[in-house]
């Protein structure tokens, strides 16, 4: 679980201070071996977009090709693009949606 956002909002760097998340970074194309687990600063929200607490994660092609560099990408990058959990937090203007 992420902890909760601070009443601050976003620094100029564009994350939310005190909040992180795990995160599987590659900072060179290869093979598996390249995958790098960390925790690093989560985004801040943008008007329209939900935090997600992730329970599932998928690992499909453009991850494998990103890893690979078959997809260019500038690294490094942080893999995932796909997943399945609980909405923790609803940006500005988020409709249709709520915090469990």
């Amino acid at each position: 679980t992420l902890p909760p956002s601070p009443e601050a909002g976003a620094n100029p760097t564009g994350h939310n201070l005190g909040h992180v998340m795990r995160a599987i970074r590659i900072s060179r194309n290869g093979g598996p071996e390249v995958l790098q687990p960390c925790t690093v600063p989560a985004p801040a929200i943008r008007p329209g977009s939900v935090r997600v607490a992730l329970h599932r994660i998928g690992v499909n092609f453009h991850d494998t090709y990103a890893r690979s560099g078959l997809y260019p990408a500038a690294l490094p990058i942080t893999n995932g693009c796909e997943g399945a959990g609980v909405v923790t937090e609803v940006g500005a203007g988020g409709r249709g949606l709520q915090v469990r």
